[in-house]
């Protein structure tokens, strides 16, 4: 949707159910993969040159808080220091295309997945990296089949292309 707002090519790395460290949903993590052609049929490595996005969006997390809310209090408090290593040392990776980089959060109620990604990027404190909060898809009563329905991607999408247009 943002693409085509914007009239431009994208190119998307995505797995349903991947996490920045650790998903019930999956055995596989994001970063591990980001750079390959094809995230698991392919070992071939990503020839980055041959493709230089304008900017890069992320929006990664949710899994992992999704995992970390069954654990105990203190597995919590220790797995949120892992997801928040492993989120800062993607986003650094990231940043290493010279491009800028927007981390948006929010489709869901995981309130501490936005101060996490408030504090990774207080914490590299780049003029490249930049936050988006959009609306949860369950205040918008926009759940469907456990994810984030057709009207929550739509706000997104319209905010994030406002932020781009700005940005560029």
């Amino acid at each position: 949707m943002v693409s085509r707002a914007l009239g431009a090519r994208y190119h998307i790395v995505a797995a349903g159910g991947w996490p920045i460290w650790r998903s019930k949903y999956s055995p596989y993590a994001i970063p591990d993969f980001y750079d390959h052609v094809d995230l698991l049929r392919n070992a071939d490595k990503w020839d980055f040159s041959r493709f230089r996005p304008d900017v890069i969006v992320v929006t990664l997390g949710t899994n992992d808080y999704s995992y970390l809310a069954d654990l105990s209090e203190e597995e919590r408090r220790k797995g949120r220091a892992e997801v928040k290593t492993h989120f800062l040392a993607f986003v650094r990776r990231l940043l290493k295309q010279g491009v800028p980089v927007i981390l948006v959060y929010g489709f869901f109620d995981y309130p501490d997945l936005g101060v996490m990604t408030e504090e990774v990027a207080r914490e590299i404190a780049s003029d490249r990296l930049s936050t988006i909060e959009v609306r949860s898809a369950r205040s918008l009563d926009d759940v469907c089949a456990g994810h984030p329905g057709k009207r929550t991607h739509r706000l997104a999408a319209s905010r994030l292309t406002r932020v781009i247009r700005d940005l560029l």
